[in-house]
């Protein structure tokens, strides 16, 4: 089971160019999610994406707080198309 805050409302999402946020599992010891949400849906811009999540250290947040099982998630939304990336962290 996961724990999160929703940091926007689905009105104020759809205005964002992006959006970054950690699942945090309740157990530590089970899988934690770094999700970074962006506009324009490419595979460059997935790619940079996760570039991202690794540039802004958020999984050595995650390490730091004792999580050891961390997937890395990018995601790249326009419309109706989505170009997502998963790795594990």
């Amino acid at each position: 089971m996961w724990s999160f805050l929703l940091l926007k409302t689905p009105k104020e999402f759809q205005e964002v160019k992006f959006q970054m946020f950690c699942l945090k599992a309740k157990n530590k010891a089970d899988y934690s999610a770094v999700i970074e949400i962006k506009a324009k849906g490419t595979q460059k811009v997935v790619e940079d994406a996760m570039k991202q999540i690794e540039n802004k250290a958020y999984v050595q947040e995650l390490v730091s707080e004792g999580y050891t099982r961390i997937l890395k998630v990018s995601l790249a939304v326009d419309g109706k198309d989505i170009e997502a990336m998963v790795e594990k962290g």
